[in-house]
């Protein structure tokens, strides 16, 4: 542990996060130039998948935002514009004047139908140097850092007290 503060520090904790921050914005910068050969964006994709996968093929606006992590004005922001692109169509809910669910269009399913395969080869190239066994304990340390995640929150609380 290093010393010259009020606290030790972990050099390599230090390294291992730095490391994660740059090798996450170097991957996401480049998985964005793939997502924008077919007009779509991140935020887009993830959207796209999610209404893909529901049950009944539609979600509310407000579940997106949860999901996504950003607020009603950001989901409202993304859903406007892929709606202008024709991706997506919005319907007021019968239950709840207030709530509008969320479904892909026909032309939004074929968008998503069309660049999925080369998602799923941008992500076997990511991988391609890694084994099964690689695989594996990667996403059991990712697994233990998502779940060190909850300190952050108590740490978070904690300034938010002073």
């Amino acid at each position: 542990m290093a010393k010259g503060f009020d606290y030790d520090i972990n050099p390599s904790s230090v390294t291992a996060y730095l490391k994660l921050q740059w090798t996450f914005r170097e991957v996401e910068k480049n998985y964005n130039k793939i997502l924008e050969h077919f007009d779509l964006s991140e935020s887009r994709f993830v959207i796209m998948m999610y209404l893909s996968r529901a049950e009944e093929k539609q979600l509310l606006s407000s579940e997106l935002a949860e999901r996504l992590g950003v607020s009603k004005a950001t989901i409202s922001k993304i859903l406007k514009k892929m709606e202008e692109k024709n991706l997506i169509e919005k319907i007021p809910s019968k239950t709840d004047k207030r709530s509008t669910y969320i479904k892909l269009t026909e032309e939004g399913l074929e968008k998503l139908k069309y660049f999925l395969p080369y998602n799923y080869k941008a992500v076997d190239q990511l991988f391609s140097n890694f084994s099964e066994k690689d695989l594996e304990d990667f996403a059991k340390l990712l697994e233990k850092l998502e779940n060190n995640k909850e300190k952050l929150k108590i740490m978070e609380n904690e300034l938010n007290e002073r």
